[in-house]
């Protein structure tokens, strides 16, 4: 008598589901989302002034929107692997990391606030460390948000990418 409830099928006879796709998205987006609270958080003990949950949602936000149409057009390109996702990603994300500084400039002001900038200091390097900071959130949060997409979507619902 066969097993009224089917078994996981091995990851390479697993069909590509929307459901799963955008659920590992979701699952990523909340642990960037998380970490970019903590990493934020960080920040501002050492007094680097961020709006911490604007900063990590946006991270997270664009992190979402973005990978939902370039994830498959990666896969359509034979992109797969992680070190692959990574390479992808970094192209992407890191011209977003540089201008996200417009839409968070219309809420909260068009720079971070440093403890050692002074009063004096131009605009011109104010923006260019703000830049940087972004920056240094991008290197940090893409490989999280990588990974953990990776981990859910191939790891633990052990999912193919679509050929």
């Amino acid at each position: 008598m066969p097993d009224p409830i089917p078994k996981k099928l091995p990851p390479q006879k697993q069909p590509f589901t929307m459901r799963g796709y955008v659920s590992a998205l979701c699952f990523a987006g909340l642990v960037l989302f998380l970490i970019g609270l903590g990493f934020d958080s960080v920040l501002r003990a050492f007094g680097i002034g961020i709006a911490p949950w604007f900063e990590a949602f946006w991270s997270a936000f664009v992190g979402v929107v973005v990978s939902f149409f370039v994830a498959r057009l990666f896969w359509r390109m034979g992109l797969v692997t992680f070190p692959q996702y990574m390479l992808g990603a970094f192209t992407i994300m890191a011209p977003i990391a540089i201008l996200s500084f417009i839409p968070v400039a219309q809420l909260f002001g068009n720079t971070i606030a440093l403890p050692w900038l002074s009063e004096t200091a131009s605009d011109h390097h104010a923006i260019a460390l703000t830049i940087y900071i972004r920056l240094a959130r991008a290197v940090i949060l893409v490989p999280v948000f990588l990974g953990a997409f990776t981990w859910f979507y191939h790891v633990h619902l052990g999912m193919e990418p679509e050929k």
